[in-house]
């Protein structure tokens, strides 16, 4: 993710460390989420973001829950993200929405508001054809309607679309 000071913000999965690189390559910032030398794995966590106020949302797809973090790795909010979270970001109403993955092959794209209550969501049961098989990100478009990637690993190459957009 590029900042407004022209740095990098990178999360690196399994380390569990979040960067912040200048244009040179040098690391400016770093967070860790977990001890140096521990392994998180792959499913630690998929995507993170920093966002303006220098707090990071992360989706920890394993554990199944999307959290923000202040500036130092403490902890400040969680919600729950059934399936596992693959992409997270915080909307411009202060929601948060979530894509998820196929932990129990029900993916879905999440609405929460701040308090982790779902607001508005979309999965299969709305959409004909049941198409969506990994939801590994979105764009909220500036009409309002959604941009999904839906991943085909895991045997679905060929069987669903690549990318949907879906009305509010």
């Amino acid at each position: 993710q590029r900042l407004a000071d022209g740095n990098t913000f990178v999360g690196e999965c399994s380390s569990g460390r979040l960067l912040e690189v200048a244009a040179d390559g040098s690391v400016a910032k770093e967070v860790r989420l977990l001890p140096q030398g521990q392994d998180g794995g792959h499913v630690f966590m998929r995507n993170a973001r920093r966002l303006a106020d220098g707090h990071f949302l992360v989706a920890h797809y394993g554990a199944e829950v999307v959290r923000e973090y202040d500036g130092d790795g403490k902890q400040v909010w969680e919600a729950k993200a059934p399936g596992g979270a693959h992409s997270v970001v915080r909307l411009p109403n202060g929601n948060t929405a979530m894509a998820t993955g196929d932990l129990h092959q029900d993916p879905r794209l999440i609405e929460v508001d701040a308090a982790g209550t779902v607001v508005w969501e979309v999965s299969n049961r709305d959409l004909p054809g049941a198409p969506l098989r990994f939801l590994s990100g979105f764009h909220r478009l500036l009409n309002g309607n959604t941009l999904i990637s839906n991943w085909l690993g895991h045997g679905n190459r060929g069987k669903a679309p690549l990318l949907l957009e879906i009305t509010p």
